[in-house]
């Protein structure tokens, strides 16, 4: 498919489900296609019965092509960083409980003004004998105010804060 934008224009506020969004009194107009390539490399080993570690390595390369066949002046060579390592250990410990960290950096998308960025995922859980299970996931902790992500047709963007969030699970 196409890339569709509108030229720089006034923009203004709008609602949309009662929520606010940036509108522009331009219509959206193809000014081309975009090319991905890339390519991902994953394993995963059990050093122990109750351990496990899993990890894995992705590059992707995005380029926007405009009409004439040239990249030049687009600016929207891709809203992902083109390097990406993801690191996870699993532990089952005693008592049904099981832990887990997850570890994700990616590289500088410096065409959509993204810095370098890692992240950080805790959990525990317990599962219960019967059908019930307990969770505590503590989200992006070394975040500060940082953006993995831009998004192109709009000005604003929300940047990835640490969260922590509990969950209670029953199966019946």
């Amino acid at each position: 498919g196409g890339l569709s934008g509108t030229e720089p224009a006034e923009m203004r506020m709008g609602l949309y489900e009662d929520r606010p969004v940036w509108v522009s009194p331009r219509p959206r107009e193809n000014f081309g296609d975009k090319r991905a390539q890339g390519a991902e490399v994953a394993a995963s080993w059990r050093p122990m019965q109750w351990w496990k570690l899993s990890g894995s390595y992705a590059w992707l390369q995005v380029m926007a092509i405009s009409r004439d066949g040239s990249s030049a002046g687009l600016g929207l060579e891709g809203p992902v960083p083109e390097h990406q390592v993801h690191l996870r250990t699993y532990v089952d410990l005693p008592g049904n409980v099981e832990a887990s960290a997850l570890f994700f950096g990616g590289s500088p998308n410096e065409p959509m003004g993204i810095e370098p960025y890692k992240k950080l995922d805790l959990s525990i859980r317990w599962r219960a004998p019967r059908a019930l299970e307990l969770s505590l996931t503590l989200q992006n902790l070394l975040h500060g105010n940082d953006r993995e992500f831009i998004e192109v047709a709009s000005p604003v963007t929300v940047p990835v804060r640490p969260s922590a969030f509990g969950e209670i699970t029953w199966r019946f």
